[in-house]
């Protein structure tokens, strides 16, 4: 999927009036809802939230077909994307959560802070609910200083497009357009799993990932011994103290293959891929390989053309496709 499906947009929180939260919500509390944060939920309800937000979850992701999350799974989930709790913003009907947005505050700079899930059960919407989260949300970064809110919706995704629109989000220009990038200016290095963190952080990316959002979760064995084998090579791609993406790299006299490679979900389409493939390549040359190769999904075809791999000709594997690349070992760059 190409960077042409997603568009930048930035909400200046110089122009924005915290006021229209404070109507938005107004508003929904006459149709009796009432606003909190995980944060203050978890104190609320020690025994129930974390239920509560796993179906929620389920609920807004259903139309996707993916398989829904135990509420085990919603814990790891929220602990690799280091969500901070009070800036997960909930509404509830009752007891019973109807919404949620959440701002990645864990993940921004002190000027930009990244826009994360939105959603809202499939019986709450076309009711204002997902503008008033992300009003919100406006105006909690605001109020702690941030400058402006980035987010990256599909461009085929209308309703959150006219969401974004309500509140005042535009599309990103000239400069504005590598906000991505700019949001955050990270120290990225890839290396192996040195901690039960870091070994965690590693197979929930790649559990969710290549798996669950798949629909193949309950097929995911995190003790594999092919991880453990000598000439394997588990690796994460950081980004200052953030586990990004994964991949294994297994060395076999001068071939390289690349395994199992991955981003999170939620961090795609920022760079991140090109990156931990040129690590993934320094690595091969400092272990004497020539060349690398991976069976990938056909629908990364075309970024790995465009990193500078070429269709090898060999028998695919299964759906996969092998892509290959002769390493330039006359550098170590």
């Amino acid at each position: 999927m190409s960077d042409s499906e997603f568009v930048d947009m930035l909400l200046d929180l110089a122009e924005f009036d915290e006021l229209r939260a404070a109507a938005a919500v107004r508003e929904q509390e006459t149709r009796g809802i009432t606003f909190t944060t995980l944060s203050e939920e978890q104190v609320r309800r020690p025994e129930a939230w974390l239920t509560e937000l796993a179906d929620l979850d389920n609920a807004t992701r259903a139309h996707l077909g993916h398989p829904p999350r135990t509420p085990e799974a919603m814990r790891e989930r929220l602990a690799f994307l280091r969500i901070a709790p009070e800036a997960l913003f909930v509404a509830r009907e009752g007891e019973r959560y109807a919404g949620y947005t959440c701002l990645n505050v864990l993940d921004s700079d002190d000027r930009t802070v990244m826009q994360s899930w939105t959603g809202v059960r499939p019986e709450a919407r076309r009711r204002g609910l997902a503008t008033a989260l992300k009003l919100l949300g406006a105006a909690y970064a605001k109020a702690r200083g941030y400058e402006r809110i980035l987010t990256s919706p599909r461009r085929t995704n209308a309703a959150s497009l006219r969401a974004n629109e309500k509140v005042g989000f535009r599309p990103a220009t000239g400069t504005e357009a590598d906000g991505r990038t700019a949001a955050r200016t990270v120290a990225q290095k890839l290396r192996a799993p040195a901690s039960k963190e870091d070994w965690a952080a590693y197979h929930a990316i790649r559990r969710h990932v290549l798996f669950e959002l798949r629909g193949q979760g309950s097929t995911y064995d995190a003790n594999h011994p092919d991880d453990g084998r000598p000439d394997n090579h588990p690796l994460i791609l950081w980004a200052d103290d953030v586990a990004v993406g994964v991949i294994r790299i297994d060395v076999r006299a001068s071939v390289a293959t690349f395994r199992r490679v991955a981003i999170r979900a939620d961090l795609q389409r920022r760079g991140h891929g090109r990156r931990l493939l040129e690590g993934a390549e320094r690595f091969a040359r400092a272990h004497g390989c020539t060349t690398v190769e991976s069976h990938v999904d056909p629908s990364a075809v075309g970024f790995y053309l465009r990193c500078g791999y070429a269709q090898f000709d060999r028998e695919e594997a299964g759906s996969s496709v092998l892509m290959g690349k002769v390493l330039d070992t006359s550098t170590d760059a």
